[in-house]
């Protein structure tokens, strides 16, 4: 299990019971019934942290997809019941199936020192345990990993809870880049001018390009994690949906010329750039990389309304990828390269997500009947989304699992959001 070590931010874990490995949306797939008490402190100096927490992993918990939390009120466990066992028949009777419990207090060296154990409901037995520590600012992260630990468990693949994701906040007239926290928490401004749009990680994460009209025109600009700004693409022509490889060769995007817009592909600095598409007066935009960077796929309109293409970089040929529907835009493929999110008008001309097999053209339906939401991003792992959502009101920011059966917005203040994204 690879863990990165944030400061002095340190966690250990061990596995007791190998568990099958869950394909969160699959066809056979159920939530488990997880009885998850309250966060138990050990030292009454550190109470609002242990409700910070409980709080954060109350989410964590629940946007996996791996459980359904049941409703605290109904616990029959005494009061009293220890941290390193369970009373089998009291969470038996509430419908558990597994119980995590979780401690927080402040070791010798004044540190904070969190330890979860999972236990099996139906013997009471430990199959799972972790601990993780670090100074008490460290609290969410030491939340995140916790939670990382218990989805790497049932998933057998590293979760996606310390990953950073970024968005578009509007703000009266302006737009600018924000990078936060998977949840929305510790969000801070990676511009602050007036419009800014559509970003997107480069390769290894450490820096995120997008549209930026500082210059009077619409240029792709690159601004590193730690303050530094390049410009990749500056033609006096809009540039605008960047795209990264994974493999850290090419980057992409789609600009305008009179009355087209072609895609072009260039490295990741903005070097050797060349033009992929050759359509006069029809549109190509949005482009993704599938996972090798050998394809992209991308919305054209050159076969009436916006449909999704795939192109094969190395043959230069293309195939048509969506045929329900006559409005189909802002794709992006799964890091895994099998399914491709992507938004959809539907008959009642509102917005849905959806995603479409990559080899079976299958498509399935995520949201319905709750607003309009668009603009899917993937989870590293390929196994959630995060996308904005009007139901709220403006647009909010929500993750989802892939079947759709758990939306959840994110616990961040209400405002106006767009084009929110995960790192590959």
């Amino acid at each position: 299990m690879h863990l990165s070590v944030l400061g002095l931010l340190l966690i250990s874990s061990t596995v007791f019971a190998q568990v099958p490995t869950l394909e969160i949306s699959g066809a056979n797939f159920r939530a488990e019934p997880l009885g998850f008490p309250r966060v138990i402190e050990t030292s009454p100096s550190i109470q609002n942290l242990s409700e910070e927490l409980d709080k954060l992993l109350l989410f964590d918990f629940e946007a996996s997809g791996l459980f359904r939390l049941l409703d605290r009120a109904s616990f029959l466990a005494p009061a009293d019941e220890p941290a390193n066992n369970i009373v089998v028949s009291a969470w038996l009777n509430v419908g558990a199936e597994s119980v995590i419990k979780v401690q927080l207090g402040l070791n010798p060296e004044q540190q904070l020192e969190a330890r979860l154990r999972l236990f099996r409901s139906s013997n009471g037995r430990l199959e799972f345990e972790t601990s993780a520590k670090g100074n008490l600012p460290d609290i969410r992260k030491i939340g995140h990993q916790l939670a990382n630990a218990v989805y790497r468990h049932y998933t057998g693949e590293e979760g996606p809870f310390l990953k950073k994701i970024a968005f578009v906040k509007t703000i009266g007239q302006r737009r600018n880049v924000y990078v936060a926290d998977w949840d929305g928490a510790n969000a801070q401004a990676l511009t602050q001018t007036n419009i800014n749009l559509l970003p997107a990680f480069t390769a290894g994460n450490q820096a995120v390009a997008f549209t930026s009209y500082d210059s009077g025109n619409p240029d792709i600009v690159m601004k590193q994690l730690d303050g530094q700004t390049t410009a990749l693409v500056a033609k006096k022509a809009m540039a605008t949906g960047v795209a990264f490889s994974k493999n850290g060769k090419w980057m992409a995007w789609a600009q305008a010329e009179g009355e087209s817009t072609q895609l072009w592909l260039a490295k990741p600095n903005g070097k050797e750039a060349r033009k992929l598409t050759q359509t006069p007066y029809l549109l190509n935009t949005s482009p993704s990389f599938t996972p090798d960077g050998k394809n992209i796929v991308f919305v054209s309109n050159r076969a009436g309304g916006p449909q999704l293409f795939l192109m094969d970089l190395e043959k230069n040929t293309v195939r048509r990828l969506t045929f329900q529907g006559n409005y189909n835009q802002t794709p992006k493929v799964s890091p895994k390269g099998d399914w491709v999110a992507f938004t959809a008008r539907d008959e009642k001309r509102r917005f849905d997500i959806f995603i479409t097999h990559l080899q079976t053209g299958e498509v399935r339906r995520v949201t319905q009947d709750q607003g309009d939401n668009e603009e899917p991003s993937f989870s590293p792992d390929g196994r959630l989304l995060l996308f904005v959502s009007s139901r709220l009101g403006s647009n909010h920011i929500f993750v989802s699992t892939l079947d759709g059966k758990i939306q959840l917005p994110l616990p961040m203040e209400r405002s106006h959001f767009a084009t929110p994204i995960w790192p590959n």
